[in-house]
């Protein structure tokens, strides 16, 4: 994946999703309804990664070295924001900016299905369909999900959504 962008389209009140995919349809719109639903996926499914590397801290003993008596409290993080800075590098993300789309909106097909799953290399993947289940799946990184999530948060705040 090179490229993601998106944009508020306040004609249409909806989200344009553009993909950097070379397939037949890169461009995507978004409902204010379908981008609430995917927001609470992502959120699940990376609240559910930090509650599991938080579990498996607690069973994988500290590396016990003679010149340490404690653990680097700065070495993990603290709660889940801590987490997602940490995936993404990011203190403060960039505020994306709303604008009319140029193309003719009739072109691009309407997302009414989104999904958020594992791919088979353990990374995570978006599926976007429209009402014939045609569509395209977007595969992310752990924190390539982490920067999607807080474009689009940005998008949809920037939009009144949420």
């Amino acid at each position: 994946m090179s490229s993601i962008a998106l944009t508020y389209d306040s004609r249409q009140d909806r989200l344009l999703l553009k993909t950097g995919l070379d397939i037949a349809n890169p461009v995507w719109w978004i409902t204010r309804r379908e981008t609430k639903k995917l927001l609470k996926r992502i959120y699940a499914a990376t609240n559910a990664q930090y509650e599991t590397t938080k579990l498996l801290e607690q069973f994988n003993p500290p590396n016990n070295s003679n010149d340490k008596t404690t653990e680097d409290a700065t070495s993990e993080p603290k709660n889940f924001s801590q987490f997602h800075q940490e995936q993404t590098g990011e203190e403060q993300p960039t505020i994306a900016q709303s604008r009319q789309v140029s193309e003719q909106p009739d072109q691009f097909p309407l997302a009414v299905s989104t999904t958020i799953d594992l791919n088979d290399k353990q990374g995570i993947k978006l599926v976007i369909l429209d009402v014939n289940n045609k569509g395209i799946c977007v595969e992310f990184t752990q924190q390539g999900l982490f920067r999607f999530s807080n474009m689009l948060t940005l998008v949809a705040e920037k939009a009144f959504w949420i």
